[in-house]
């Protein structure tokens, strides 16, 4: 088959698939994370005119016809629904909707947040005097909720009820936003596939951040309340922006050959690493560690 038969096939046959999960209800995510990623389309084009090979040229296309019809949809998406994160109190969300909340236990120092999700919006946001307290709710919002404290240290581990775990039905409306702590130091690992997570970390202490994600735009803010920061993210065909406070130096270190970067005022000083302008003059450290598919970068400083 000519690859420009199959190109259009994909892109006509992957557009009329998403309509129809959006029309029967069986999705309702952002896709806000393709406008990020506009560069593939010189990428997956480029591959096509170099590429011969009769087996790969064919994958090429397929993968070029799905991108273009997210990125077709994603823009008509946005016309009716809209990009903005934002937790409606008045959305219509009648099957789940929780407050939760774990006491703070004055022995504890250190804190350890794994949350795991699927798609949705999530954010972490505000502080509070109890370890941690938060608000679920949509079609798709029963989480367990499991709180183990050894000694000085508290284990949070927040997930989808697997019961619960539909795809068709219903919409996948899926929204929690926690807060936190401030006084404890935290380590956060979160988990989740096509979503939007904004995490507003700069109240915080916080040690290490683990990011796996999907399809999905991320943004995260950090402070300067420790002295050393690392942030782990691997991450599909995602959007990721981290916001540093000015007082705070910044290294990069990953493979960021096909990701689109922006971030003013970066120096290369190896093949894979990358360092802030005042990593050297501050005492407060970032350390980021980028494991990545296709994605978009953005670092900038407030």
């Amino acid at each position: 088959m000519k690859t420009g038969r199959l190109f259009w096939g994909v892109l006509l046959t992957t557009l009329g698939l998403l309509f129809l999960c959006v029309k029967f209800n069986i999705i309702n995510s952002s896709f806000s994370f393709v406008w990020d990623l506009w560069p593939l389309i010189f990428i997956f084009w480029g591959l096509l005119v170099l590429i011969k090979q009769p087996i790969i040229k064919p994958i090429i296309s397929s993968l070029f016809g799905i991108f273009v019809a997210l990125f077709i949809f994603g823009g008509i998406y946005s016309l009716f629904s809209g990009f903005g994160f934002e937790f409606d109190d008045d959305a219509n969300f009648t099957t789940y909707s929780n407050n939760f909340y774990e006491d703070m236990d004055k022995n504890v120092i250190t804190a350890q947040l794994n949350f795991a999700s699927g798609a949705g919006a999530f954010s972490i946001d505000g502080t509070t005097d109890k370890l941690i307290e938060g608000h679920s709710r949509g079609w798709f919002s029963d989480y367990d909720i499991n709180t183990n404290i050894e000694d000085s240290a508290a284990f949070i581990d927040i997930h989808l009820h697997e019961k619960n775990f539909q795809f068709f039905g219903k919409k996948l409306r899926n929204r929690i936003n926690m807060s936190l702590n401030p006084d404890v130091i935290w380590n956060i690992d979160l988990s989740y596939g096509a979503a939007n997570g904004k995490f507003d970390l700069s109240p915080f202490k916080v040690y290490e951040v683990k990011l796996g994600a999907g399809a999905a735009s991320t943004e995260i803010k950090l402070g300067d309340r420790s002295d050393e920061t690392e942030l782990h993210a691997e991450m599909g065909v995602s959007s990721l922006t981290i916001l540093v406070p000015k007082t705070v130096g910044c290294k990069l270190i990953g493979d960021t050959f096909l990701v689109s970067r922006q971030m003013p005022g970066f120096t290369k000083k190896s093949n894979d690493a990358y360092y802030s302008e005042n990593y050297d003059s501050t005492t407060k450290k970032l350390n980021i560690y980028l494991s990545s598919g296709v994605s978009s970068l953005s670092i900038k400083y407030y």
